[in-house]
């Protein structure tokens, strides 16, 4: 028990520090199921889609922002990071808990205590408590006139040892029912007992009477009132027939019969389990968010606006990218689309994740890696990190043109969008690649889009002016070395390193010099030599 209070008090001691928790594997499947039970059922009207998730290392934001006190919050966590608010009372909800939780210490504490004694269990099937699926009772008729047999007959044998056949009957049965079933019931236990483990965290935190979290998870405790026998009766544990309890136990089939009790009230208000699940992951993600702010130097709360007749605009003032250590930060006054060019590594791409990955964590956390943030609301999309899909036989270029594709089309869903985009169509070559790019970066950049363009085709500066605003990144040479300040320039890229880094790093004079006097003819006369 001391040891037990020693380490509760030890997690909460470390909040506002980054959290170190190691990933088993088979743990992120776990975790991302209830995002992906929603996604299959049509729940929310838009979520960050996978290219983009893996394009930002979404995966990695996450862990640097998961407590890991609850498979409930675990789960919810991912999901919200996967699910932007799209409108401002689910905005001012998410904002409103954080800062609950924020400001109460006390309170917070309490929380805190109640998730990690919830604890985690990613061997319970939680989405499978979602479904509706098929219930019977039969199960539970079983095991009870087993059970009432063997009373009744060993009464009889009691009275009379003629009614022995009758109590060996329903021994031999019972014993062998009970064996299979107890088997079977393993791969269930750990998703009913969690289930049950999770109204009784409810119930604690219903019992805190805190009146501002009240006003956050007052429909959690009207889904309580549904689920007494639960609280009644508590959770199961299936019996191995060690000791006289469990011997009693097992003649009576009591931990099966209990079993079928709270699995079938489980299964029954499936969306009653849902919803607490569902809060009790809210929580613990205002937790998380509150301990995020407490661990970085600089956050800000972002001002969003969800008006869908606003131009969109994106005004960051100092962003800097949460993954990156040291990281330079740049501010970013979007009213129109973006092509941004520069030299190999001078920041172009670290640049894009860091806006797209501080929009999503805008409207998911209310928190952004900035001094100040005021934007409209997006749905944000990303085309960065693409490679060859060798089972389906797609090349490079064609994995290419579908991730640009939904770009477009969501471009004319009539809402704002936020796209963030590296190398457009790299894949093929540079006459078809300028002229399809310029053509697709048109189509995009319309009046419901911003578009964040990383690229190295400086023609298409020419092609795409008066739609994008151009800026750069640029390296300073001294001597041999090669130095970046990663910060943001108004205006195109005027220097490029590619040859230059051929001498850099130890390539023949000659082909360098070679190469360069190439480059040199055809920007000043625009043919090859």
């Amino acid at each position: 028990m001391l040891s037990r209070m020693k380490a509760i008090k030890n997690v909460i001691r470390k909040f506002g520090e980054t959290p170190k928790i190691t990933y088993k594997p088979g743990d992120m499947e776990a975790i991302k199921s209830y995002h992906e039970y929603r996604v299959k059922s049509n729940l929310d009207e838009f979520v960050i889609d996978d290219i983009t998730w893996n394009d930002l290392n979404m995966d990695d934001v996450f862990k640097r922002l998961n407590m890991g006190l609850s498979t409930s919050g675990e789960q919810y966590l991912y999901h919200q990071l996967r699910e932007p608010a799209v409108s401002s009372d689910d905005f001012n909800s998410r904002k409103g808990l954080i800062e609950t939780i924020e400001q109460d210490t006390e309170l917070r504490m309490k929380l805190h205590k109640i998730l990690y004694k919830l604890g985690k269990n990613n061997k319970a099937k939680l989405t499978e408590v979602f479904e509706p699926g098929n219930r019977s009772a039969s199960k539970l008729v079983l095991y009870m006139i087993l059970s009432l047999g063997f009373v009744f007959s060993a009464i009889a044998t009691i009275i009379s040892l003629s009614n022995i056949l009758a109590l060996t009957f329903f021994a031999i049965d019972y014993s062998v029912v009970r064996e299979v079933k107890r088997k079977n019931i393993y791969t269930d236990l750990e998703t009913v007992n969690y289930s049950v483990a999770m109204v009784f965290a409810a119930n604690k935190i219903r019992k805190l009477s805190n009146y501002k979290l009240d006003h956050h998870t007052g429909e959690m405790y009207v889904e309580l009132e549904k689920l007494g026998v639960i609280l009644r009766v508590g959770g199961v544990s299936v019996t191995s027939g060690s000791d006289v309890g469990d011997l009693f136990s097992n003649w009576l089939l009591l931990d099966l019969i209990t079993y079928e009790i709270i699995k079938n009230k489980i299964w029954t208000h499936y969306q009653s389990i849902f919803k607490i699940h569902e809060s009790l992951g809210k929580i613990e993600v205002a937790l998380a968010v509150s301990s995020y702010r407490k661990s970085v130097p600089e956050h800000s709360i972002p001002r969003i606006v969800f008006d869908s007749k606003m131009t969109p605009y994106l005004q960051g003032e100092a962003l800097i990218h949460p993954l990156v250590k040291t990281c330079v930060p740049n501010s970013l006054m979007m009213s129109k689309s973006h092509l941004v060019t520069g030299s190999n590594a001078s920041g172009k791409s670290t640049f894009l994740k860091t806006a797209a990955i501080n929009a999503i964590m805008g409207q998911a956390i209310c928190t952004v890696l900035a001094k100040t943030y005021d934007a409209t609301a997006f749905r944000i999309y990303s085309s960065m990190a693409l490679s060859d899909n060798l089972l389906s036989g797609e090349s490079y270029y064609i994995s290419e043109i579908k991730s640009l594709k939904r770009i477009v089309e969501s471009s004319r869903t009539g809402h704002s969008i936020l796209c963030v985009i590296d190398e457009v169509l790299r894949g093929t070559n540079t006459v078809e690649r300028i002229a399809a790019s310029s053509e697709i970066l048109k189509a995009i950049a319309d009046e419901n889009t911003l578009c964040l363009v990383a690229t190295h085709d400086v023609e298409l500066c020419r092609l795409l002016e008066g739609q994008y605003e151009m800026v750069h990144f640029q390296e300073d040479f001294s001597g041999d070395q090669m130095i970046f300040d990663y910060k943001m320039k108004t205006g195109e890229a005027k220097s490029r390193n590619a040859i230059k880094l051929l001498r850099i790093l130890g390539f023949d004079e000659q082909i360098s010099s070679a190469a360069n006097e190439r480059a040199m003819n055809y920007l000043s006369q625009g043919v090859w030599k």
